[in-house]
């Protein structure tokens, strides 16, 4: 004969172990529909989203040639200094820091011959540059310069008439965090199958961004073979830059 007593406790167990579960799943369930109610995503997805790029890179439909053009209206533009001409970089406009220890010096008219590299109020010359006739540009190719220096520059034409500029290579710090995301937007652009003149127009816009015109004007100046778009937009930028000094 079944001892009842025992099945009356079997059954009771049971049961508060079948209400339990529920109580369980009831939980869960009300967890899941707060969350999804509320609008919020799994954990995963938030950090995926977090560590997308503010804005699509190009190719992708920005057009990052116009965005350099508008960044270089919010400028104030050049007045001429002693000779008939408009220097642009390094140090001329926007902040007289720059990226690159290897900077590019851009100037527009002047019939400039010449440009020296000197410490600022120093008599050695640490640098000079002979100018080809008719050419308005000349990228420093020699040993690099040293991080967080001042350095001036000097441009002279046929008559001996100069104009002089104080620019400083970024410190170490600024340049590390400079580096990253210089890194990350490369990164992003080649996953895209970006062309090197996509990837220089890009790097210029961040610099842009920065007012470092100096690293801009760089990138722009630097890219082989440009695009009709490309020399388009550094002409731009030249003339808007320029606008009251030729």
């Amino acid at each position: 004969m079944i001892n009842q007593k025992k099945l009356l406790n079997t059954l009771l167990f049971i049961s508060g172990l079948i209400v339990s579960l529920f109580s369980i799943f009831g939980q869960v369930a009300s967890a899941d529909s707060l969350l999804f109610g509320q609008g919020k995503k799994p954990l995963g997805n938030q950090l995926a989203q977090r560590r997308r790029p503010p804005r699509p890179p190009i190719p992708g439909g920005s057009d990052l040639y116009q965005d350099l053009v508008n960044q270089a209206k919010k400028e104030n533009p050049l007045t001429t200094r002693g000779v008939r001409l408009c220097p642009l970089s390094p140090g001329v406009v926007g902040i007289n820091d720059t990226f690159s220890d290897r900077p590019l010096f851009l100037w527009k008219g002047g019939n400039i011959e010449r440009i020296e590299l000197r410490r600022p109020g120093g008599e050695e010359i640490l640098w000079e540059q002979i100018v080809p006739s008719g050419e308005s540009k000349v990228i420093y190719e020699a040993t690099p310069l040293e991080i967080g220096q001042t350095y001036q520059w000097s441009l002279f034409n046929s008559a001996n008439d100069y104009v002089t500029f104080i620019f400083r290579i970024m410190g170490e710090t600024e340049r590390r965090e400079v580096a990253s995301q210089l890194a990350e937007i490369e990164k992003l652009l080649k996953q895209q199958n970006a062309t090197p003149e996509q990837i220089a127009v890009a790097k210029a816009e961040y610099f842009a961004e920065k007012r470092l015109w100096s690293d801009a004007l760089r990138e722009i100046y630097s890219v082989e073979n440009p695009s009709p778009a490309l020399t388009k937009t550094a002409q731009a930028i030249n003339n808007q830059l320029c606008r009251n000094s030729i």
